[in-house]
């Protein structure tokens, strides 16, 4: 075989090119190009709305479901605060409250080291109040706004507390044993 034989090359040709797909001309093209179109079209405006309600549903969660006064009360200790529940005590830090009545609002006062969470409306619920301070400071007081509900929380874990006294811990009154040991 030598290599004026034309049938020979053809067919290595052939073997060895890449194929060329043609397209049809005419409406048939034109329809699969649209119905290929629409569909990413739909998949991503599905996409988007999927997204979309997700965050919509995480908002009206928190909205509907604002940290209960045990959250709170858990938070500030774990930050180093301590709760103020003598009266006499809490009167003292009253007048140094905010007179914004937003509900589920907390506030705070760098200067004093204070927390206040307002009430979320319930007549269960009371303005909490949390401080490191054993007494007021005697300089004015610079409450500023944290937030509602669980951005405010959120906030808190942000923010820096000077920590006067140590956290409160509960004492123990006897050994905790080990259930598995055995006695006689």
């Amino acid at each position: 075989m030598d290599g004026s034989d034309h049938g020979f090359l053809g067919r290595l040709r052939e073997r060895f090119s890449t194929p060329v797909f043609t397209l049809p001309r005419g409406p048939e093209i034109r329809r699969r190009l649209y119905g290929a179109l629409l569909g990413a079209g739909a998949a991503a405006l599905g996409v988007s709305s999927a997204q979309t309600l997700r965050s919509e549903a995480v908002h009206d969660w928190h909205r509907q479901h604002a940290p209960s006064p045990s959250i709170w009360r858990m938070a500030a200790e774990a930050r180093g605060l301590r709760p103020i529940q003598r009266d006499s005590e809490l009167q003292k830090w009253m007048r140094l409250m905010p007179r914004d009545s937003t509900p589920r609002s907390a506030w705070w006062d760098s200067i004093n080291q204070a927390l206040w969470i307002l009430p979320d409306g319930s007549e269960q619920s009371g303005v909490q109040l949390f401080t490191s301070l054993s007494k007021p400071d005697s300089r004015p007081p610079m409450p500023h706004l944290l937030g509602a509900g669980w951005k405010a929380l959120e906030a808190l874990e942000s923010l820096e507390i000077s920590r006067s006294f140590a956290p409160h811990r509960p004492s123990r009154k006897s050994q905790v044993r080990d259930p598995r040991e055995w006695n006689f």
